[in-house]
C-alpha cells in the first residue's frame, strides 16, 4: 500500500519532488527519466502520466520536480500512482506508490 493522498479533485496539480540516485551515471547509454504511471483500480487500466528527462546533475544523482495535472476526464473511484525512475540503459527503480480517490 502506498502513501494515501486522500480525496483529490479533478484538475488539481500534484507535485512530486525528490532525488534519484544511482551507483553509475544516470546518463550512460542515453537519457534517464523519472515518470508517473497511474492505475484505475476499478477497470484495471493503466495510464501514462508526466515524465522528466534526466539531463543535469552530477550523473549519479538528479533532483526532480514533477507536476501531475489530474485529468478532468477521470471517473470517480480509487487510483494507484507509481513514481519510478530509469537510468540511461533502462534499469528501472522500484516504484514509490501513492493512493488517491477521485470523489
Amino acid at each position: 500500500s502506498g502513501t494515501d493522498l486522500g480525496d483529490v479533485t479533478k484538475g488539481t496539480t500534484l507535485q512530486f519532488k525528490g532525488t534519484v540516485a544511482d551507483n553509475l551515471s544516470l546518463l550512460d547509454g542515453g537519457n534517464g527519466i523519472v515518470y508517473l504511471v497511474y492505475l484505475d483500480l476499478s477497470s484495471g487500466n493503466y495510464f501514462q502520466g508526466p515524465y522528466d528527462r534526466i539531463q543535469l546533475g552530477d550523473g549519479l544523482t538528479y533532483d526532480f520536480d514533477l507536476d501531475f495535472d489530474v485529468p478532468n476526464t477521470l471517473v470517480s473511484g480509487d487510483y494507484k500512482l507509481f513514481l519510478r525512475a530509469a537510468d540511461g540503459v533502462n534499469n528501472i527503480s522500484d516504484a514509490v506508490e501513492f493512493d488517491m480517490k477521485i470523489p
